[in-house]
């Protein structure tokens, strides 16, 4: 039997991250390692810059995959970069 992926997508802004472009960071961590415990993986995507959403979710970063720059650039959460 083959393996199912699971993944979550979410943009930034007026989307995941509030009115001050800010996201509560404890909650997101409980809700990543429940999310996590079931196989699942969490990916952002942005038309913002790489390192403007690596600085958004520091901490998070191995275990986060990212889209940037409009899907230019693809960054896994082992880190490497396509």
């Amino acid at each position: 039997m083959m393996k199912q992926t699971k993944f979550v997508a979410t943009d930034l802004d007026g989307t995941f991250l509030n009115d001050q472009k800010r996201f509560n960071r404890d909650l997101f961590a409980q809700v990543l390692k429940a999310y996590e415990a079931t196989g699942g993986e969490f990916i952002v995507a942005s038309g913002r810059d790489l390192k403007h959403v690596q600085m958004l979710f520091g901490g998070f970063l191995d275990r986060v995959n990212i889209v940037a720059d409009n899907g230019a650039t693809i960054m896994s959460a082992d880190g490497q970069i396509q």
